[in-house]
C-alpha cells in the first residue's frame, strides 16, 4: 500500500503541492506518474480498516451519584500540603503513571484495561447530576436543591429513552429497561430531607424519568449523617445489607392472587378506550363550550 501524505494546502485540481513533490520524484525510485496514479486508485479501492470502535450493540452506563471523589481513587495527590492531600495512600496499578488507593487493589489490577478520562473538572463542589452528565455552564446550590429548576438539562439516561421513543421503540417487557435508578427515590427515607437534583428528564417531560426502585431488605451497617442541626447515625445499605435483601421496581409489578392475565387485559383495552374518548373529546368544539360556559359559572359564583 503507498500512502500520500499531503498537506493542508490544495492546488485548484484538490492535489496538495506535498503531492506533486512526492509524484514528480518517483523516478528516482524507478515509478512513473502513471504508476503514482494505479497506486493511488488502488489505495482508494482498498476497503478501510476500522480498531473494532463503535461496533458494540448496546452500552451498559453505570453512573454512580455522590460517587468517591478524585481524592479516594486515582489522585491522592500525596505530595501536596497537608490541607490539600487525601487521607489514604497510593498505590501502583497496571496503568503506568496511575496510581490508585490503597482500598482499591483489585481496581489497581485492571487499570490497563479502563479509560482514564483526566481533563474533567469544574468549580463547583455540589452533586448536581445536570453539570455531571450534560456539561451545563452554571450550576448553584439553588439549583441542586431544585430538581425542577428550568435550568437543568436531562439525565443521559432519559435522553435515550426519548430518542428510543422517537424512534418507536416501547417497553414490552421482554428486556430490561433502559432508565433504572437505585436504591430509591432521591429525599424519600429521611424525615426533613431537602429534595435535590438528581437523574430526570427535565423538560423532556417526567414520563421519561428514570424507573426507580424500593430496597426491600435491612442495613447491616449505619453512618452518621449531618442534616441542618441534627446529626443521626443512620441504616445505610451502601455500606452493607442482609443475605435476603433485594431491589423492587417501585411501581407495583406484580398481580394480586385474584387478578388473571385475562382480567388485566381487560382492564388495560378499557382504559384505552376511556383515553381514546378523552382525546376525541378534547379535540372537540363542545369541550372549548363546556370548559367556556364552566368559567362563566365560577367567574359569577366568585362574584355574588
Amino acid at each position: 500500500m503507498l500512502e500520500i501524505l499531503g498537506s493542508p494546502k490544495q492546488l485548484c485540481t484538490g492535489w496538495t503541492r506535498r503531492d506533486w513533490i512526492t509524484a514528480g520524484g518517483l523516478s528516482l525510485f524507478g515509478l512513473s506518474l502513471a504508476d503514482f496514479f494505479q497506486l493511488q486508485s488502488l489505495q482508494a479501492a482498498e476497503p478501510t480498516k476500522t480498531n473494532g470502535f463503535g461496533r458494540a450493540k448496546a452500552c451498559i452506563l453505570l453512573y454512580l451519584y455522590g460517587s468517591p471523589s478524585q481524592l479516594e481513587l486515582c489522585d491522592m495527590k500525596p505530595d501536596a500540603p497537608v490541607e490539600i492531600r487525601g487521607e489514604l495512600r497510593p498505590i501502583r496499578s497496571t496503568l503506568p503513571g496511575c496510581d490508585v488507593c490503597e482500598l482499591l487493589p483489585n481496581m489497581a489490577r485492571v487499570m490497563d484495561r479502563l479509560t482514564v478520562v483526566r481533563s474533567m473538572n469544574h468549580p463547583y463542589p455540589i452533586h448536581g447530576v445536570a453539570y455531571a452528565t450534560t456539561g451545563v455552564t452554571n450550576i448553584d446550590v439553588a439549583m441542586e436543591l431544585s430538581p425542577r429548576d428550568p435550568r437543568h438539562q436531562p439525565f443521559v439516561g432519559s435522553v435515550v429513552s426519548y430518542l428510543e421513543s422517537r424512534d418507536g421503540g416501547r417497553f414490552d417487557g421482554r428486556r430490561v429497561p433502559t432508565n433504572i435508578a437505585l436504591p430509591f427515590p432521591f429525599s424519600s427515607r429521611r424525615v426533613g430531607e431537602v429534595p435535590r437534583a438528581g437523574p430526570y428528564a427535565a423538560y423532556l417531560g417526567s414520563g421519561f424519568n428514570p424507573i426507580w426502585t424500593e430496597f426491600r431488605g435491612r442495613a447491616t451497617r449505619t453512618m452518621r449523617k449531618t442534616l441542618r442541626d441534627m446529626v443521626e447515625d443512620v441504616p445505610e445499605p451502601y455500606m452493607g445489607i442482609s443475605p435476603d435483601s433485594q431491589f423492587e421496581l417501585a411501581a407495583r409489578t406484580t398481580l394480586p392472587p385474584d387478578m388473571t392475565l385475562d382480567r388485566l387485559d381487560r382492564r388495560r383495552r378499557l382504559v384505552e378506550q376511556f383515553d381514546a374518548a378523552r382525546r376525541q373529546w378534547d379535540a372537540s368544539p363542545a369541550a372549548t363550550s363546556y370548559d367556556r360556559f364552566r368559567e362563566l359559572a365560577y367567574s359569577m359564583i366568585g362574584t355574588a
